[in-house]
């Protein structure tokens, strides 16, 4: 038997089946194939060679624009019709001769001379004899099943046959140049005449191989026959070759997906010009899509990237399962499938062509090229049409990878009641996936959590995307040199001090960044922006040094100067605060670890990053949570941790919405309010208070916790309530104690330092406190904490006294009233309730 090319590997064995649709691109169709006998043939002699070796003994072809029946070897013409006159009489086999290219020349096929009529009834009878093994091939099956004169008689022999074929191992072929198996469906469910034939094209679209009828899609040219191409011309025609970068011509050739015919012209057309095969010149012609490698492997060029550990470890994981399922026929294909998550500018589109090729070299795909397709590539805007975009996307892909950006966008369109052509698509992806295991492989990439949403679409989906990959944000240095690099592209040069305000900008737009960062991407536009504002301050005069008027304005912002107090007046700030001695204890031990690792690196010894903590203040109102909370802000600020240093306050009613759904959008908007800052949560053991079937609170929670982790770094959650509350809200989700780094307690202020607290507003204000009203005001305050219980208001309570007290004063002072007057509160100031 002899072995055909690779591109064919798709076609079993025909037991079972009485029926054979081969597709593809009509240049695939009308291609030349080359198999390992260096014999250049079209696509009827190797169907005949293919048939021949698998026992049929009558093998019959017809085309309808030049005769309805003919064979292509004398037996099949013997079991036809008493044997022709000598000179008509074909040697065995179809092909003889060699032209110059390495094409063996037909001899002229043995031709009935059959009128349509008659030859749709010789068809019939031979699909109907069982004294020979039959295969029928009809090369134009659109002419046939569009033009068929002979008044309908073809459609009623092929119903027939597929529905109750009189005769077991006989086999009908049908020839479609239609890229996809979906346009093969359209094109006989329009006709309207052939609901058999539609009927087994839909269960082949639904079922895939294992269910009648049988397939064939014809693709390009893989490695194999263009190899050979080469050689052939190079022994017939003299085609210089550049031998150690063969392999990286072939790759570029395979991955044009042109057909073997165009690649014999194209050959041939260097010969003529004697010119050399190199990757340069494919390169120079623009015969490749893609630019081709400098000849280093996939794995090699991955391994010299910086990070996307989790990327190499995956591919070597692929590598050794290959070679073990190696003469395997049970091997889960679904395991090339990936998903990726991350930010855009991450390197997604890059690794996944790294991927194509290490999939090809390891043998795990044919081509290796990366075909991309949006959500919008895959849906359709009429009913059908989604179907079609799919299988194109796919056939686009076949022998390589098809790579969905923003996946999600699917699962989004399918997430109403009603029709959705968002999760038709996602429903024939599911199908297809299964339908082109091993010759496709499928990776989906997007956010994290949108595309976990994604998978959760379809029950199909998780087991056919086994393997995810997290694809981290670049860090500030990477996005330093990044942009660096980018304006060195751009012509551009710059001072040392002015690289340092680069990097400040790239450590604050890191810092600050939200979901949908753009990492490279971002990087890219604002050098573009810094070069265009550049060329229009100094009228492109090349040699002249960015300044910071180039920058644009948003990044400007983020080198402000500011008067920023040090770390020591912040900590002096707070120990004038009265009490909060769990506060000032912590915050000194923070700064103290900060001026450790800062000396040991000085010295060249290791120092354990630190990150923001996060933060539960408890304790009960009042007690200065809301103004430590500003504090720590801008102290962490000043350390470095945050960029910014605001605080954003938020309580349940800001983050949980009176709707299905928009509960996680609103909560995730106030974290992107605080990135960069403190996001402070008041009462947040309201969020857990109603009950534990309050759907709404337990997301806005759910939410906190992934981004507590996912932003870890980018902003600070403090959480603030009553004690045994607070107790309460950590119960209420298992992972939300381990979020918190810090619990700092504010306990109740005593009645002295509640009058400490009043004097000190009191002289903020200008004011001064006898020490009589200072020990009737102590009165007051005990008496309004035992009144209040729980919902006493600590140091708000005495600022609401102070504003009585003035109240007082303001009644009471005369005209002519002296400084002191208007500046001294008395007993008399003290209310009485």
């Amino acid at each position: 038997m002899t072995e055909l090319p690779a591109r064919w590997g798709g076609l079993a064995t025909p037991e079972g089946i009485q029926l054979l649709i081969v597709h593809g691109l009509a240049s695939y169709v009308s291609d030349l194939f080359l198999g390992e006998d260096m014999v250049a043939a079209p696509l009827q002699d190797v169907l005949w060679r293919y048939l021949h070796d698998q026992g049929y003994e009558r093998i019959l072809f017809s085309r309808r624009s030049e005769e309805v029946v003919y064979c292509l070897d004398e037996e099949s013409a013997g079991l036809l019709r008493p044997p022709r006159p000598a000179g008509a009489v074909r040697p065995p086999g179809p092909l003889q001769g060699m032209d110059p290219m390495g094409l063996r020349r037909r001899a002229e096929p043995v031709r009935t001379g059959l009128t349509e009529q008659g030859g749709i009834d010789l068809l019939a009878a031979a699909m109907n004899d069982g004294r020979a093994r039959t295969a029928v091939v009809f090369l134009e099956a659109e002419q046939w099943l569009t033009h068929n004169a002979a008044g309908g008689v073809f459609g009623d022999v092929l119903t027939t046959w597929l529905e109750a074929p009189r005769v077991a191992g006989n086999l009908c072929l049908l020839v479609f140049r239609q890229r996809t198996l979906d346009e093969v469906r359209d094109f006989v469910h329009g006709l309207r005449i052939y609901p058999a034939l539609t009927g087994l094209v839909t269960a082949l679209q639904e079922h895939g191989q294992g269910h009648r009828p049988g397939l064939l899609i014809l693709a390009a040219p893989q490695a194999d026959e263009l190899e050979r191409l080469v050689q052939t011309v190079r022994l017939t025609r003299g085609l210089e070759v550049d031998w150690p970068r063969l392999d990286i011509v072939v790759r570029a050739m395979v991955a044009s997906r042109e057909s073997l015919r165009s690649w014999r012209d194209r050959l041939d057309a260097l010969v003529r010009d004697g010119v050399r095969l190199t990757p340069d010149v494919l390169r120079e012609r623009r015969w490749v899509p893609v630019a081709l490698t400098d000849g280093r492997s996939a794995e090699e060029r991955l391994r010299t990237m910086v990070g996307l550990r989790p990327v190499k470890e995956y591919l070597q994981e692929i590598r050794h399962y290959i070679g073990w399922q190696a003469g395997r026929d049970n091997g889960d294909t679904h395991l090339l499938n990936v998903v990726f998550t991350g930010n855009p500018g991450t390197g997604k589109s890059t690794v996944a062509r790294l991927v194509g090729e290490l999939y090809r070299d390891i043998g795990a795909l044919p081509i290796g090229h990366v075909h991309e397709a949006r959500p919008s590539d895959l849906v359709g805007a009429y009913q059908g049409h989604t179907r079609r975009a799919v299988e194109r996307a796919f056939e686009e892909a076949r022998g390589g990878i098809l790579l969905i950006d923003e996946a999600y966008g699917l699962s989004d369109d399918a997430g109403g009641p009603g029709p959705s052509f968002g999760r038709e698509a996602i429903t024939t992806l599911v199908q297809l996936m299964d339908r082109e295991r091993g010759q496709i492989a499928v990776v989906v990439a997007g956010y994290g959590a949108k595309m976990a949403e994604f998978l959760r679409s379809n029950d199909g989906l998780p087991r056919r995307f086994p393997n995810r990959i997290d694809f981290p944000d670049f860090e500030p240095d990477e996005l330093h040199a990044i942009l660096l690099a980018a304006l060195k592209r751009a012509g551009m040069c710059w001072s040392d001090e002015m690289a340092d305000r680069l990097a400040e900008i790239t450590e604050r737009t890191h810092a600050t960044r939200a979901e949908g960062f753009g990492n490279a991407g971002d990087m890219e536009n604002l050098a573009e922006q810094i070069t265009r504002r550049w060329s229009v301050r100094t009228l492109g005069n090349a040699g002249e040094p960015l300044d910071l008027e180039d920058l644009p304005e948003a990044q400007r912002g983020m080198l402000a100067d500011r008067d920023l107090p040090t770390p020591e007046n912040l900590l002096a700030e707070l120990d004038r605060m009265v009490g909060l001695e769990s506060a000032k204890r912590m915050f000194r031990e923070l700064v103290d670890l900060l001026r450790l690792n800062k000396q040991r690196r000085a010295r060249g010894m290791t120092a354990e990053p630190v990150v923001a903590p996060h933060m539960l203040f408890v304790g009960p109102p009042g007690t200065g949570k809301t103004t430590v909370a500003r504090l720590v802000g801008k102290l962490l600020m000043v350390l470095g941790l945050v960029p910014r240093g605001h605080v954003h306050a938020v309580s349940r009613s800001d983050l949980v919405a009176e709707w299905m759904g928009q509960t996680g959008p609103r909560t995730r908007e106030a974290i992107q309010q605080a990135l960069g800052g403190v996001l402070f949560v008041d009462e947040a053991y309201e969020l857990a208070a109603v009950s534990r079937l309050d759907q709404y609170g337990q997301e806005a929670l759910a939410v906190l916790l992934e981004e507590m982790e996912n932003r870890r770094g980018q902003f600070v959650l403090v959480a603030a309530g009553y004690p045994e509350e607070m107790r309460r809200f950590l119960d209420a989700n298992p992972g939300l104690a381990s979020r918190f780094d810090l619990q700092i307690d504010f306990r109740a202020y005593t009645d002295q330092e509640l009058v400490e607290v009043l004097r000190r507003l009191a002289e903020d204000k200008g004011y001064e406190l006898t020490k009589a009203a200072a020990v009737r005001a102590a009165r007051w305050l005990s008496l309004d904490r035992r009144r209040q219980g729980r919902a006493f208001g600590n140091a708000r309570t005495a600022r609401k006294l102070l504003g009585r007290m003035t109240a007082s004063l303001a009644k009471r002072v005369p005209v002519d009233a002296t400084d002191e007057e208007l500046r001294l509160l008395q007993p008399g100031d003290v209310p009485d309730d």
